[in-house]
């Protein structure tokens, strides 16, 4: 079984249609937006676009719109980034009808449930050996 610790390892047409599902699905951004970390992205523009969808959703209690994540890229200074950012959110707005969708979400949300139990093992650990440290 292949050890996935990015959601890069799943490729660049699964992040695209994850980004899809978060701007597709109000539920499913409601149920992923606390454990998707956009540190499981590489590319910055995807780690931009997510943490737009999650500001926006987070005080709208919505999916951004289109016109809203454009209004977003606008107000950004640097010019290759706000490119890549556009360019990924068309892809994204491209495959808004794949048909995978539903199991992008799935995978999706299974990894980062995944991520989140390793977290709190380690955080578990290393309170177990300062624990430890302070009983000596």
């Amino acid at each position: 079984m292949m050890k996935v610790n990015k959601l890069s390892d799943f490729g660049y047409s699964f992040q695209i249609k994850l980004i899809s599902a978060l701007f597709k699905d109000k539920l499913f951004l409601q149920q992923i937006v606390d454990i998707l970390d956009s540190s499981y992205f590489d590319s910055e523009a995807n780690i931009v676009i997510l943490d737009i969808i999650k500001e926006y959703f987070i005080e709208y209690k919505s999916t951004p719109t289109l016109e809203a994540m454009k209004i977003k890229i606008v107000e950004m200074e640097d010019d290759l980034l706000k490119k890549s950012i556009a360019e990924n959110i068309k892809a994204a707005f491209s495959n808004l009808e794949a048909e995978d969708l539903d199991y992008v979400k799935h995978k999706a949300l299974e990894f980062c449930k995944n991520q989140e139990i390793k977290k709190a093992i380690v955080e578990s650990r290393s309170e177990e050996r300062r624990v430890g440290k302070e009983c000596r």
